[in-house]
């Protein structure tokens, strides 16, 4: 309706640009070891804008893509989850601190 926000419930795909991601894989241009194939595998379970992951021959490339750059994506996830530890442990002290003043 006119003057109301309404959010999407699915993302948007284009069947251009879903073959076009094929294409650049399936014809060598884009290697599984490349800096883009990096990103996409450190964003998966999200996928570049109008690529639809529903396609077989998607889901293929993404596993093969997820399992060339296993490495980069743990490596981000040990990283983003020692950084959230450190945070909530400071966290943790903090409260426990206030915790002892009270009493």
């Amino acid at each position: 309706k006119e003057g109301k926000c309404i959010a999407w419930e699915e993302s948007l795909v284009d069947p251009k640009i879903t073959a076009r991601f094929y294409e650049r894989w399936a014809n060598g241009e884009e290697k599984l070891n490349s800096t883009y194939a990096a990103d996409v595998a450190r964003k998966l379970p999200f996928l570049p804008r109008g690529v639809d992951g529903s396609q077989p021959f998607i889901q293929r490339i993404l596993r093969q893509i997820a399992q060339k750059n296993i490495e980069a994506i743990c490596a981000d996830t040990y990283r983003e989850t020692k950084e959230t530890l450190s945070v909530k442990s400071k966290e943790v002290a903090t409260s426990r601190a206030a915790c002892l003043q009270l009493e």
